[in-house]
Order: C-alpha cells, then structure tokens, then sequence
C-alpha cells in the first residue's frame, strides 16, 4: 500500500510509470531564442494549459486560491491571458513546450480510463487518509 502522507497524484503518476505508460515525454530539443524568457520559465514550470485555465479563473476564486495575488484584477489577468497566447503562437519554442505539455495531458487522460482498478484502489486508499481543513473557494480580504 501506498504511504498514506504522498500526495494522491504522486501515487498516480508512479502508477502510470508503473504500466509502461510515459508520464512524460520531453519534447524535442526546443530551439533557441525564445523572445520572452519569463513566459518559456512559466510555460515550462506550470503547463501552458494550467496557466491559461489559472488566469480565467473567476475572481472570487482566483483570490480565494492564491490569496497572495488577490490584488491582481481579472482585467489585468485577462491580459496576461492574452499576451501568453500571443507569444505561444509567435514563439517556436513555447508552441512546442505547449504541444508537449497537451500530449502529456492526454496520455495521463488515457491512463486513467485504461487502469481504472488502480486509479480506484489508489483514491480509495486516499479517501481514508485524514483531511486537512476544507477548502473554501470563498474571498477573504486581502
């Protein structure tokens, strides 16, 4: 049984691992000259993906999700969104590292359909760990 203090993606990514499945694929040598240093850090860091989804959250739930940005406003967000689209689409680079980043997605998409006994045995085994305090998606002030 899995160490109950792992986190439960953890647990799935070793158990992808663990099928023969790739949980990753580094994308191919990503040519040099990325215009705009701080988005190639984040798209490689968060997932271009991720990143997009995390800039059009809702505002009370963006803030009640990373407090710390609670002053960054959707229009400011939304923005960012936009920018980070652009370069992706300009930028050879940051495209591949997105493509990358849409094929993991979909092998990991895959392997949870295809192993569901193990994917349930590992939530199951998640499910009787005990909680931490409940998430709320309600703003606090900042």
């Amino acid at each position: 049984m899995e160490d109950r203090n792992d986190h439960v993606l953890s647990q799935l990514f070793r158990a992808m691992e663990d099928s023969g499945l790739r949980v990753y694929d580094d994308p191919p040598n990503t040519p040099d000259g990325c215009s705009y240093l701080e988005i190639n850090q984040l798209v490689k860091a968060i997932g271009y993906d991720f990143l997009l989804d995390t800039l059009e959250l809702d505002d009370a739930i963006f803030k009640a999700e990373y407090p710390e940005m609670a002053s960054v406003s959707q229009e400011s967000r939304q923005a960012a969104r936009d920018i980070l689209c652009e370069h992706v689409q300009e930028c050879r680079a940051c495209d591949m590292q997105a493509s990358a980043d849409r094929i993991w997605t979909e092998n990991f998409a895959r392997f949870l359909k295809s192993d569901d006994k193990r994917v349930r045995a590992i939530l199951k085994d998640q499910r009787r760990s005990p909680r931490g305090k409940a998430r709320s998606f309600v703003a606090g002030s900042a």
